[in-house]
């Protein structure tokens, strides 16, 4: 097998991995709530400290893999991702839980972009093949650590998340011999980020701040809900790996984006339609029709904002421009966890009405022809 193949399916794998760090904890905030006796609206703050480390580092990931090369910080953030897990499975109060999640989310900041120019730089010629790839491997991580999730119980927990932690370490490892050769270079503008010249993809990026928020409160927070609502933390993990299914389906449509004539009215249309997807959650009718819309029309909304995104700031390549769109997305809508586990307990007949407000809302300057992408000469 060539150099490049073999390196390109250690990045997906890794990929893959990294993506079930972002989740794997979920089907245990309930015992988290339980041996902390944490009062139910705090689980909102274990999914939001993930994000706040991950926000602060997107774009720091950028400027170091410039001096240290790519590889080597993916390989730092997925060694910090996984390692942190082990801390936070044995964290013996709720502000260690906390601060582990953080360095958890900082890993998670390190690796998404600098991963995704390695898969980028080593496979020029089938970029769109392997950047689709690149993103089927998020969902099937995070369905992966779902199921795994489906054999938690109040006695093995901390020992299934230590496990699944210690995994993620010795995947580094195996990646670091594999990848330690390849000498991959990325040149960014340190002084003057094209981005800075023009505002618009940070304005399409709040515009979907309320999806993301929502989407993540949803995928995190779907457990504890149903754990609180209806009693049925395994009806939770079902739901929420229903979801995710839909989620990975919705990226391979994301070839509409480039048929489509007006790309600012599809993002548009995609955020409203997964924002009636969150209404729909309030019948149980009409449930899975929302995990449907909710899951098949965020990834196609996110996979047409890195393109527009791209197409804006005039850049064919830019880790900068994905890591500000990253930033912006995380700062904005890490707090809707927050107010969806409040939401949750206080507000639980209208929670799915006011998710509905937050991701449709914040989009509406979509509308505009301003955001309407065109040809920039470099």
């Amino acid at each position: 097998m060539e150099k490049n193949s073999i390196a390109s399916f250690s990045i997906i794998f890794s990929r893959a991995v990294y993506s079930m760090y972002w989740v794997f904890l979920s089907p245990a905030y309930i015992y988290y709530m339980q041996e902390f006796s944490l009062p139910k609206p705090f689980l909102g703050y274990i999914s939001w400290s993930f994000i706040v480390g991950a926000a602060f580092a997107q774009m720091p990931a950028a400027y170091l893999a410039s001096y240290k090369g790519p590889v080597r910080i993916y390989l730092i953030g997925l060694f910090l991702l996984s390692f942190s897990g082990i801390f936070s499975a044995l964290s013996f109060n709720f502000q260690m839980l906390i601060i582990s999640r953080a360095i958890a989310g900082a890993g998670a900041g390190l690796f998404f972009s600098t991963a995704g120019y390695a898969i980028s730089y080593l496979n020029q010629r089938k970029l769109g093949f392997w950047m689709g790839v690149y993103n089927a491997a998020f969902a099937i991580g995070t369905i992966v650590a779902y199921l795994y999730g489906m054999i938690y119980s109040a006695d093995n927990w901390k020992l299934l998340t230590s496990l699944i932690s210690a995994f993620g370490v010795l995947v580094t490892f195996a990646d670091y011999f594999l990848m330690k050769k390849l000498d991959i270079r990325i040149e960014i503008d340190k002084s003057k980020p094209k981005i800075t010249k023009n505002i618009k993809p940070i304005l399409v990026a709040i515009s979907l701040s309320g999806f993301w928020g929502s989407y993540y409160a949803a995928e995190t927070l779907l457990p504890s809900y149903f754990a609180l609502v209806n009693g049925s933390l395994k009806f939770g993990n079902e739901v929420t790996i229903i979801l995710l299914i839909f989620s990975f389906i919705g990226g391979f449509f994301t070839y509409f984006y480039d048929m489509s004539r007006s790309k600012r009215l599809f993002l548009f249309i995609t955020v409203f339609l997964g924002g009636l997807g969150f209404l729909a959650l309030n019948l149980k009718e009409t449930l899975y029709l929302g995990l449907f819309l909710i899951g098949f029309f965020d990834e196609m909304a996110f996979s047409s904002l890195y393109a527009i995104s791209l197409q804006l700031s005039g850049e064919k390549y830019s880790a900068m421009a994905l890591s500000v769109v990253n930033f912006v997305n995380m700062i904005l809508g890490m707090w809707i966890s927050i107010v969806f586990s409040y939401a949750m307990v206080y507000l639980p007949d209208y929670v799915w009405v006011l998710m509905f407000f937050i991701t449709v809302l914040p989009a509406i300057p979509l509308l505009h022809r301003y955001f309407e992408p065109k040809i920039i000469d470099e």
